[in-house]
């Protein structure tokens, strides 16, 4: 999720990089303000598409057989379901805690913790960044000048490889390599 939602690279942001006592903890950032704007027009795109179809379905719903309900159900569940997952993803926050010997990954949906990962570590040296590309794609493959802008660039990768194991574990992606570096480095200064 680190293309979307990004971390801070720099240590002078103090809603989104707080440095306590023996810890720092680093926040994502929040969707730029266009993204709302998106998020008002499908709203209000939805709510128009609502009105027309409200009093017939009401009247479905009275003389309506078994599958007419259903039918009502689910249409009902996706017009109300539809704001909700377009509105999660505005109240989507990740965080990095840093602590002595653990870092500690965090994923809050509208402010709450729905997913925590703690990590073990005992050196800084684990932290690597890393270049990933599942595949080229024919414009990368033809290496046509003129197609150069539609290039599969693939994305970069902050992960922590533990001494004891092959598995990496991704603490953050970016576009730009030189994000990650400064994330990291802000780590390996914190840690």
């Amino acid at each position: 999720m680190g293309l979307i939602y990004l971390f801070p690279t720099e240590d002078n942001d103090p809603d989104h990089f707080i440095k306590g006592e023996n810890s720092l903890t680093l926040r994502s950032y929040g969707l730029p303000p266009l993204f709302w704007a998106y998020a008002l027009a499908v709203c209000g795109i939805l709510f128009l598409l609502y009105l027309p179809i409200h009093e017939p379905l009401q009247k479905y719903k009275e003389i309506g057989e078994s599958f007419d309900q259903y039918f009502i159900t689910a249409l009902y569940i996706l017009m109300i379901g539809s704001p909700l997952v377009l509105l999660s993803f505005f109240f989507f926050e990740k965080q990095i805690h840093l602590s002595k010997g653990m870092i500690t990954l965090i994923s809050k949906l509208f402010f709450l913790t729905i997913r925590t990962q703690k990590i073990p570590y005992s050196s800084a040296d684990s932290l690597e960044v890393g270049h990933f590309i599942d595949s080229p794609n024919m414009a990368r493959i033809k290496d046509d000048r003129a197609m150069k802008a539609f290039y599969n660039r693939g994305y970069h990768e902050l992960v922590f490889k533990p001494t004891n194991s092959d598995k990496q574990i991704i603490i953050d992606r970016a576009a730009r390599k030189a994000d990650l570096v400064k994330i990291k480095e802000l780590m390996i200064k914190y840690l």
